[in-house]
C-alpha cells in the first residue's frame, strides 16, 4: 500500500502517513455527506462522472473540479449544497463548521481532510465497532 507523508497540523509538528484506507474512507465520508443534501445523489453524481473527468472517487482530491462541476449543474444554488455538504462533513469527523470570509469549498474541504486525516483510526483497530473512522478531534 502506498503512502503519502503529510504534516500533522497538531503541535509537535509529527508527521504522519496517509493511507489508502484513510483517503478512501474520508472520500466515502464526502460523498456520504453530499448524498444527504441532494435528494437524486446518486443520479448527480453519475451524472457528473459521465459528463466531466471527475470520478466519484476522486472528489476529495479535486474539490475545486468538483464545486466548479456542481456550480455548472445547479448554477447558484450549488452553494447551498456546498455550505450543507460542509456543516455535515464536519460534523461527521467532529470538527465545528465556523464559517470563514473568503473560504470557498475546497478549502474547507482540504481543511476538513488535513484535520481528519491526521486523527485517522482504521475500524479495525478500535474497541467499539459502532466508532466512526474519524474520531472527534480535541
Amino acid at each position: 500500500m502506498k503512502r503519502r507523508k503529510i504534516r500533522n497540523p497538531r503541535p509537535g509538528g509529527r508527521i504522519l502517513a496517509a493511507s489508502n484506507e484513510a483517503k478512501k474512507s474520508f472520500n466515502d465520508l464526502l460523498i456520504e455527506s453530499l448524498l444527504e443534501w441532494i435528494e437524486s445523489g446518486e443520479v448527480v453524481l453519475r451524472f457528473l462522472e459521465l459528463k466531466s473527468a471527475i470520478k466519484r472517487d476522486e472528489i476529495a482530491e479535486k474539490p475545486e473540479q468538483f464545486a466548479n462541476e456542481l456550480e455548472d449543474l445547479f448554477g447558484d444554488g450549488a452553494k447551498i449544497i456546498e455550505e450543507k455538504v460542509i456543516q455535515t462533513l464536519y460534523a461527521k469527523i467532529g470538527m465545528d463548521y465556523i464559517k470563514k470570509e473568503g473560504y470557498m469549498f475546497s478549502d474547507y474541504i482540504k481543511e476538513a481532510y488535513r484535520k481528519g486525516i491526521s486523527s485517522y483510526q482504521p475500524q479495525s483497530t478500535q474497541g467499539d465497532a459502532a466508532s466512526p473512522a474519524y474520531p472527534p478531534l480535541e
